[in-house]
């Protein structure tokens, strides 16, 4: 009797540990543990970009660009309230497909604070600049390490022509 009686109380135990109150899944319990949260400081990043001129019916592209930040100190704090505030500075240079330095902005400021969730599959989701969701590819995530994939693409109009660019990037994360 005393074998069911603590068998039955282990069994209670181990749903209560393992409920979830309210609406919660298993799933929204271990996004509030998730990895991801806290800082994160930003070790590298490379884009490639692919940019068209728009003028009506006519297309240009251009040749392909590389884009690779240098001297970077900026951080990424992922919050438990969805948000994910990134600042710092970097220098950012811009490279031809030859290699080949196209320009370089040196000191450049990021700041910015933006709202994020996870996909269905957790990847991030964050709300880009533009007000468009973004869609960051958990390549690696470990309790110090973070590898990030975007791919995004985005049309401007300068009210003359409109550019539209189509960028892979990848970014190198180390907790801080």
């Amino acid at each position: 009797m005393l074998k069911k009686a603590t068998t039955a109380v282990l069994i209670a135990l181990t749903l209560g540990l393992f409920s979830c109150s309210g609406n919660e899944t298993v799933s929204d319990l271990l996004k509030e543990n998730h990895l991801i949260y806290g800082t994160w400081n930003l070790k590298a990043v490379e884009s490639t970009q692919k940019i068209s001129l728009i003028d009506g019916d006519e297309v240009t592209e251009l040749p392909d660009q590389i884009v690779v930040y240098e001297n970077i100190n900026i951080t990424m704090e992922f919050k438990t309230d969805k948000t994910v505030e990134t600042k710092g500075t970097t220098d950012i240079k811009t490279l031809d497909e030859d290699g080949s330095t196209i320009i370089t902005l040196l000191n450049q400021a990021i700041l910015g604070t933006q709202n994020w969730d996870f996909d269905d599959e957790e990847n991030i989701i964050i709300q880009g600049a533009d007000g468009l969701p973004e869609l960051m590819i958990i390549d690696k995530l470990t309790e110090t390490e973070l590898e990030v994939t975007s791919n995004k693409v985005q049309e401007i109009n300068n009210g003359y022509f409109t550019q539209k660019v189509e960028a892979n990037a990848h970014m190198k994360l180390e907790r801080q």
